[in-house]
Formats: C-alpha cells, structure tokens, sequence
C-alpha cells in the first residue's frame, strides 16, 4: 500500500538519528507526535475531484457511488484522522483526503500522484534554442535531488489529461520556484497574458547543459507540467474482510504516506540501512549506518543486483514457463530483424504487435505487470496468452539459427531482461529459434532455483546481521500506529491488519520461492500470541513495504518503544466510534 512510485536507490548516510530542536523536543519524523516539519508548500496536494483522478488515472478503476454506505463510513474515519492531524499541525497546508473505493478483489489500498499544469508559456531563449516554432509541454519528474522539489526536465505527451491550477499572480512565484528549483533564477518575470495565463522566458545558457540539450528542438512550452498528491486514496472493497479497526489502519498507513508528501520525499530521507536491535525498538527514528560500516557494504549488496531473486507466477495450463513469456515480452520487436524472408518477417510482426500491445509496465495491458504479479484472472488475460504462445510459436520454428546469423541470434538472447536476474545459457546448437526455446523451457525451474539459492545465502547473512532497511513504507507503518492511538483504537487493529493482509495473498505467490526467515500467516500469529520470543527479520529486501510478517512485529515493537507516549494520550474525537453491527452490515452488503 503506497503512493505509485517505487524504491529507487539506496543510500548510506551520516547519523542523524538524534537531532533536536533547541526546546529539546525531536523532529525526526517517524519520532512520535514529530507533525511541525511536515510539508507545508500548497502545490505538493491536489485538490481536484474524483472524476478528474478517474480521467488522470494510470489504472482501470470501477468506482462505488459517494452515496455508498462504505464509501461514508471510510471517509468519516478520513475526517478523523485529518482533524487529528490539523491539530498537531494547524499550518498544515494539504486538503482534506477523499476514500476513493473501488471494487477490486486484491487486498490493496494507496495514495497516487496527480499532474498538475501551470498555465505560463515558457519562452526558451539562448543556448540552442530552436528557431522554428515548435511546441512541447515542458515537464517535471519527482524530486530526488535535496532542496529542490522536482527534477528535471524531461519531455512528455501533451495529451495526457492534467488539471490546469488558477493561480493568483502573488501565488505563481511560490509554485515556480517549487517547480524549477534553482533553475527559477533563470526565469524572467512572468507576464500576464489573461485573466489567469502567464508568459515568461527562460534564459538556457543559465538553466544549464542539460536543460539545454533538452530542450533545444523546441521553441517554447505552452505550459508547465508538475506532479502532485492527490487528495483522493484509492482503497479495493477486498479490504472491508478486515475488521472495522484493522481497514482503519490501513487509512492511517495511506494517510502518513499522503501527509509525509512520500511521493515526493527526498531520497536521502528514506532508504538507509539500520541495524535493528536484537529485542527492542528504540523510541526515535533508527540510525543510518555510515559507509565504511560492514553491514552497510552487505546491504549494498542485498539490496543491489546480487540481491535480485526471480519469484514468476504462471498461469492454468501455459506451455511456455513465465521466464520465457517475460523474454519475448521485452525482445519480441527485435525478432523481425532476425527473419530472411517475407513469410517469417509477417509472422514475427504479428507478434510483435502482440507483445506491443502488452506492454508489461502498462497498467492498462491485459496482463499487466505479469509474471511480475499474478495474471488477472479474466477471459481477455486468457485469450491474449493463449495468442501469445500461438504467435511465438509460428514466429519462432521460422527463425533458423545458422553461422550465418548466429551472432545475431545470441544478441537477441542476451538483450532479454533476464542477465540482471540469472544468466541466460543460449542453445545456439539448435537448428531454430524455437527448438532453442523449448530447450530454455526445460531449464527454466532449475536456472531460476540455481540463482535464487545464491541470491538467499546472501538473505540469511543479511537476516543474521539483523540488517535494517527504513523505507517510507516502514514510516507509514509506524506513523498509523500513532494515529489509530489518537482515534482511541487499540494497537492491536494495525498489528494484526498485516497478518491479514499476509494470508489474503498467499495463494497467490509463487510455491517455488521460499524466501529465509519469512514467516507465512499462521506462524507469524502463534509468533504474536506468544509474544514474538525469537527475533524476525525484515526477511524480503526486495520489496520496499518488507514481509509483512515484520510489518507487525514491527509494530509490536513500536508499542513498547512508545508505551509511555501511548498512554498519556487521551482521544479526543466523539465520533466515529467502532460499530461491529455496523461492520457487518457494510461487510455484506457490497454498495
């Protein structure tokens, strides 16, 4: 459950852990009620409707009627929490969060990005600037530089939906400079073209070399495109087979990710290594390892490439292993170039067009992100891999592999996605393309467990150095605890949410893949009934949220840590209360 935007780089830094205020009072912001260094800039949220997120929207989405009782009951919880929260933090600048409940069978709920346009033409002087007229929206990336809320440029698709800001003329400054970071200073001062629509030039030779090489083919931008936080949290109906207090919860999860501005946060805040204690929790943020510490090299590798293991999942009765669907599925459009005549060329086209069409990263692609995630199970998934194998297999037994194209041939294979996970051993000795793949069908299972008993032995050293990795995931985590508090809801509701959420997706994992020290459900409940006696190790480095395993004993963890700052807090809201009847009622009726 998190904003749509994955981990991206790991960083050591200095420790930082113990900062304070001159008062005394910490601002380290997992520390419990740290709410006065929170984002305050206006344009970090997105105040926009529920149909224009559906229209921005990366994912297919079937939304509940805000008439729907559920879709009530989980935004009065919303406004609890956001009432907490004005009150720890009053200057609190970001609107309200709407529940956007959508129906969808997978145990999920998260904060999204929204794209905002400013409406100023940038006029691009200097430098290589282009002569001709032509145009481009000139666009922002995520932040990930310090001191600069967004990196950039990078140009984009002018079609793609955004919300036009109307903003005041005192106010564009204050968005520019969020925007364009140092690069405002070369900026002129924009001039007002209408009611609500600036003009300014921005001088190249003072942006800088990249921004030049950038940019140089346009003439100027009809606006600035940004990104956001949508004040709008998406959550699956899937979630409401929680108790009332655990899908709370999971709110507050998407609240600190929404509230923190994660989506935006620096990269040197989140990410670092840790080492966790072997019993307690510590009452503040953990503290980042240096480089030159060992463990800090071990966490550069477990987290890096050597760390990578392959976990496929497959689907009903395909012949093909996932291994080689995720290949074609990246390589399919350079196989035409392997065709010496017109029958195989027409062939390998039709499939790539297919595998087009699939787009592995596209949200909107029958298969998705398969065999990353499980396949959806609808007929249109159904019938697009059972075309896919069809069209591999005509394009492929027309491929012959002679000493004449041989080289080509292992190129091809080589350019799979694959050599960062395991190392693809191409049957060139086959006299096709196809015979070569039926060969690495075969070895498929035994290649991906050779790589993945590497990539664990790694774990298990990595799980005995009690090897820390805070995320913002693991922030989120920590910062509901604090908020389901305030709503005088037990501890327990968010601790025993993650066992949930772990039994909901075990079904659906890959059986082949037995990651160290990762405890299923069951385990992990008798683990907390007896009061988790042996230590548990974050266990998956791979993914940003951790085992959810570790996720409550965590904060289990976290309860100890903070007992003292949990019991003098006393809840202030009269309403909502948990209501069991009421729960069951919304349970089963899907409205």
């Amino acid at each position: 459950m998190r904003l749509t935007a994955s981990l991206s780089g790991l960083i050591v830094v200095a420790a930082l852990s113990n900062c304070k205020h001159q008062d005394g009072s910490s601002y380290i912001k997992h520390d419990f009620a740290a709410w006065d260094d929170m984002e305050d800039t206006p344009y970090t949220w997105a105040d926009i409707s529920a149909a224009d997120f559906m229209a921005q929207s990366r994912h297919p989405l079937t939304p509940y009627p805000n008439s729907s009782p559920r879709q009530q009951r989980l935004n009065a919880w919303m406004a609890a929490i956001h009432q907490e929260i004005k009150t720890l933090n009053p200057k609190l600048a970001a609107p309200e969060p709407k529940i956007f409940l959508v129906k969808n069978d997978e145990a999920n709920a998260y904060v999204s990005p929204a794209t905002a346009c400013l409406p100023i033409e940038i006029i691009y002087k200097g430098g290589q600037a282009s002569a001709n007229n032509s145009t481009n929206d000139l666009v922002f990336s995520r932040l990930i530089e310090p001191m600069q809320i967004y990196r950039g440029p990078r140009l984009e698709d002018t079609k793609a939906p955004c919300h036009t800001l109307n903003i005041a003329e005192n106010d564009l400054a204050i968005a520019l400079k969020m925007v364009f970071g140092e690069q405002y200073r070369c900026l002129s001062k924009p001039n007002k073209t209408s009611q609500m629509a600036y003009r300014a030039e921005l001088d190249l030779n003072c942006a800088g070399p990249i921004w030049t090489e950038r940019l140089s083919s346009f003439a100027r931008a009809p606006r600035v495109r940004f990104t956001q936080i949508a004040n709008q949290i998406v959550v699956h109906d899937k979630l409401f087979e929680m108790s009332e207090g655990q899908l709370v919860a999971v709110l507050a999860h998407e609240a600190g990710h929404y509230y923190r501005a994660h989506g935006l946060s620096h990269a040197r805040t989140y990410d670092f290594f840790y080492k966790l204690d072997e019993k307690h929790n510590i009452s503040s943020r953990p503290t980042p390892l240096t480089s030159d510490e060992e463990i800090s090299s071990l966490g550069i590798k477990v987290t890096g490439k050597d760390g990578r293991f392959l976990a496929l999942y497959g689907l009903p009765n395909q012949n093909w292993h996932s291994l080689i669907y995720l290949g074609i599925a990246v390589s399919a459009t350079s196989l035409p170039n392997l065709c010496s005549d017109a029958d195989c060329n027409t062939q390998c086209l039709d499939l790539a067009r297919h595998m087009q069409f699939a787009a592995i990263s596209a949200p909107n692609a029958p298969l998705s992100s398969f065999p990353w995630t499980p396949a959806p199970k609808t007929n249109e998934a159904k019938a697009f891999y059972q075309k896919f194998e069809q069209l591999l297999e005509s394009c492929a037994a027309k491929i012959p592999i002679t000493a004449d194209n041989e080289l080509d041939v292992g190129a091809w294979f080589k350019n799979w996605p694959i050599p960062d996970q395991i190392e693809v051993r191409e049957p060139l000795a086959e006299k096709n393309i196809l015979n070569a793949l039926k060969k690495l069908n075969k070895q498929a299972d035994a290649m991906i467990n050779e790589r993945n008993s590497e990539v664990f032995a790694l774990y298990e050293k990595a799980n005995k150095a009690r090897l820390g990795l805070y995320t913002a995931e693991q922030e989120a985590d920590e910062i509901s605890l604090e908020l389901i508090t305030r709503l005088g809801l037990p501890a327990k509701d968010a601790i025993t949410g993650y066992i949930f959420l772990s039994r909901s997706t075990e079904s659906e994992r890959p059986k082949n893949v037995s990651i160290p020290g990762k405890l299923n459900a069951a385990q992990c409940e008798a683990a907390l009934n007896k009061g988790f006696p042996e230590f548990i190790p974050i266990a998956d480095y791979s993914d940003s949220h951790h085992s959810s395993c570790f996720r409550a004993y965590n904060l289990w963890r976290e309860t100890k840590a903070h007992e003292g700052d949990m019991s003098k807090i006393t809840p202030q809201q009269s309403e909502p209360k948990l209501d069991s009847a009421l729960w069951r009622r919304l349970q089963v009726n899907r409205t």
